[in-house]
């Protein structure tokens, strides 16, 4: 699965077994275990021996990296990786610009060694017939630059599907228009996405008419050059975008907890010691998780939790309810594979407010408020849920609240 010839030919046979059994958009028995074999061999990729005498850490770090990416592609072609949610999208982008370094990465590699043998093979073709403008083109043709240029084209494919997820990142990322500009331009504008494009065009181009000049070289070494700064330069607006949804919850949860509790003492709000066991023990935490989530997200949704959803219960508490309120807490983590056979890691947080019983009429009613499900189906675009039950700790009294979310893909 390292050779692209290899996964050409798997790919193209689910092509022409469209309408069959392994249709993408088909829950079929022979579609998921098309996809189960292919998450057990991604599984195994680290546990195989690919070294070859001779061959560098770097280079075997870059052809181990190439085979998960092209495991990865074939999934894309059984519908897998649709990137249509904003979490989809997010995950794709760290997947492939966070758990590899750019020197690793088989993008960089693989058109580092196209346009080095595209580049020896034009001076080489230049000095047997010398002589005309940058522009003139020269017959170009080995076995080495058909290989690099088909796996260039190929890589080309890979950065299109980056492309369409960026787009989608930063139409839901705040970020200044002039900065985001250059991501949401479509293909028939100057952009990214048009870059890369280009790109793929010109390699194929070369690589079916065994034609190329200085011009070229110096095209695809400019093209090459830019789209690897927009994919890994951490001061341009990808890689900030992609930071943006890297938040440590539990700093996010004491800010949360310290302003309700602030708030409720100035009020002097009943509730206002309801955090005095809890909120020491947190801050003492030395662990801090980090979520995939939006931070202004995560920081309204942990405020309404602290300040509305849990102390504003007054309303909802019935007559004879007298016993002290307090909250607890719990943080747990754990992997769970998803319907496409992804394997997911989360992070859980369970909020137990213990004390004053509830009217479970008006409690269910309060659950359907605009506010709550705003939050619920917004923390679920993240690949998360938000719960919100009556009772805690196995009592009837209070409630509890846990929050799930995807932990950060390292």
């Amino acid at each position: 699965f390292g050779d692209q010839r290899v996964v050409w030919t798997i790919s193209m046979l689910m092509h022409l077994s469209r309408g069959t059994s392994i249709d993408r958009n088909a829950a079929s028995p022979t579609r998921a275990s098309f996809v189960r074999q292919i998450r057990r061999l991604q599984s195994e990729v680290q546990k195989q021996d690919f070294s070859i005498p001779g061959m560098s850490e770097d280079a075997l770090k870059s052809r181990i990296r190439r085979i998960k990416d092209n495991l990865d592609l074939l999934l894309a072609d059984l519908g897998i990786h649709h990137l249509t949610t904003t979490f989809e999208q997010i995950r794709f982008l760290q997947s492939h610009l966070w758990k590899v370094k750019q020197r690793h990465s088989p993008i960089d590699t693989i058109l580092s060694s196209a346009m080095r043998a595209l580049e020896d093979a034009v001076h080489s073709s230049l000095r047997e017939s010398p002589g005309g403008s940058p522009a003139r083109r020269v017959f170009v043709k080995s076995s080495e630059l058909q290989e690099s240029l088909e796996e260039a084209v190929f890589t080309c494919g890979l950065l299109e599907q980056l492309a369409r997820a960026a787009q989608g990142l930063f139409d839901v990322t705040p970020f200044p228009a002039e900065e985001a500009r250059r991501f949401l331009a479509p293909s028939s504008e100057p952009g990214f996405f048009r870059d890369v494009l280009e790109l793929g065009d010109r390699l194929q181009a070369i690589r079916i008419g065994n034609m190329a000049s200085t011009e070229d070289v110096e095209v695809f070494r400019r093209l090459r050059l830019r789209v690897l700064l927009d994919l890994w330069d951490e001061s341009l607006p990808l890689q900030r975008a992609l930071r943006h949804f890297v938040v440590p919850l539990r700093e996010t949860l004491v800010q949360a907890m310290t302003q309700a509790a602030k708030s409720f003492a100035e009020r002097n709000h009943p509730w206002q010691h309801a955090f005095e066991r809890c909120l020491p023990s947190l801050q003492g935490e030395v662990r801090e998780w980090r979520v995939l989530v939006d931070h202004q997200l995560l920081r309204e949704v942990l405020r309404n939790l602290c300040t509305n959803v849990r102390h504003t219960f007054s309303d909802l508490v019935t007559p004879d309810a007298s016993v002290a309120a307090r909250v607890e807490w719990q943080f747990r983590e754990f992997d769970e594979v998803s319907e496409n056979e992804d394997r997911i890691h989360f992070v859980e947080f369970e909020f137990r407010s213990i004390g004053r019983s509830f009217d479970a009429e008006l409690f269910e009613k309060y659950r359907g408020s605009l506010t709550l499900s705003q939050h619920i189906f917004d923390i679920r675009r993240f690949g998360g849920s938000l719960t919100i039950t009556a009772g805690a700790g196995g009592g009837r009294s209070g409630c509890t609240v846990v929050l799930r979310l995807v932990a950060r893909d390292d």
